[in-house]
C-alpha cells in the first residue's frame, strides 16, 4: 500500500472526518445538502471509516490510519494515505485531527465515531475537545445526536458562539431522524412522542470551564463555573438561539437524539 508521510497541502477550510460507524447513504445525502458541490471540503477516511466514505460516492481526499480496519487494501491503495503504526499511544482519530490542525482547518465535522466501545467513544470526546483549541468549529455527528466542542480561544466575550435551535434540529435529524416509541404510554400518545423536549447539555472537558455565560436557555449561566459533574445536564432552549461565552476551558455542547 502506498504510504505518504507528507501529503500535499490541502487548500480546504472545511474537513469531514469519516469514522467506522458512518452510514454511506446518510453521509452522501447530508454532504450534498450541506456543501452543494463545494470544492472547498476535504473528506478524510479515518481507518475503517474509509470504506463507508468510498461507498458514499464522495471523493476520498485522504486515508489516515494504521489500516487494521481496511478490508480491501487494493481499493485503499488508490488513495493518498498516511499510514500509522499499529502500536501507538493515541487513536487514529487523534492523528487525523492533528493533520487537520496542521492544514489550518477552520471547520471540522466528525461523522461515524459515535458508538462501539464506551472507552473509545469517551476518548473521541476528549480528542475533539482538544482540537477545538486549534480549530474554530468542531462538531461530532451521528445517530446519538450532535455535539459541538468549543474553547475559550474562539468563544470569548468578543466572539460568542451562537447556536440556533432550528439549525441544531436540522443537523441532528439528518443523522438521527427516527424516534423510538418504546413505552406503552408513548405509543398511546404519539403526538407527545413525536414532539419531545429538545434537550441541550453543557459539560466542561479536561477541567472546569470558567467565566461561562449561556443565554437563551431555561437555566441560563451568568459568568459562572461549570464543574466536571452533572451540573450542565438536561437544559432546554427558551429562545431561538443560544449564545455561549467562556473565559477559560473547553465545553462540549450536547444536542442528543430524540429517543
Amino acid at each position: 500500500m502506498r504510504k505518504k508521510s507528507e501529503p500535499a497541502p490541502l487548500s480546504a477550510p472545511i474537513f469531514v472526518l469519516v469514522g467506522p460507524f458512518a452510514d454511506p447513504k446518510t453521509l452522501s445525502k447530508w454532504a450534498h445538502e450541506e456543501f452543494r458541490k463545494s470544492a472547498m471540503v476535504a473528506f478524510i477516511g479515518v481507518d475503517a471509516g474509509f470504506e463507508p466514505l468510498v461507498a458514499s460516492g464522495l471523493p476520498a481526499t485522504l486515508l489516515i490510519g494504521d489500516l487494521d480496519g481496511i478490508a480491501d487494501p487494493e481499493m485503499a491503495s488508490m488513495t493518498p494515505t498516511i499510514q500509522l503504526p499499529t502500536g501507538k499511544e493515541r487513536s487514529d482519530l487523534s492523528f487525523a485531527l492533528n493533520f487537520c490542525v496542521k492544514q489550518k482547518a477552520e471547520h471540522l465535522y466528525a461523522y461515524g465515531f459515535q458508538g462501539g466501545r464506551s472507552d473509545h467513544e469517551f476518548a473521541v470526546h476528549l480528542d475533539l475537545a482538544v482540537a477545538s483549541e486549534r480549530i474554530a468549529r468542531v462538531v461530532s455527528l451521528g445517530e446519538r445526536g450532535v455535539t459541538v466542542y468549543v474553547s475559550a480561544k474562539y468563544t470569548g466575550s468578543k466572539t460568542p458562539l451562537s447556536l440556533a435551535q432550528d439549525d441544531l434540529v436540522r443537523l441532528r435529524d439528518s443523522f438521527a431522524p427516527r424516534i423510538r416509541l418504546t413505552k406503552k404510554s408513548d405509543r398511546k400518545n404519539k403526538k407527545a412522542a413525536v414532539h419531545p423536549t429538545d434537550w441541550i447539555s453543557l459539560f466542561p472537558v479536561s477541567g472546569p470551564a470558567k467565566g461561562v455565560r449561556a443565554q437563551g436557555l431555561r437555566f441560563p449561566v451568568r459568568d459562572g463555573v461549570l464543574s466536571s459533574s452533572s451540573q450542565g445536564l438536561s437544559n432546554e432552549f427558551r429562545a431561538k438561539k443560544m449564545k455561549l461565552e467562556l473565559r477559560q476551558g473547553k465545553i462540549a455542547v450536547f444536542f442528543p437524539a430524540r429517543c
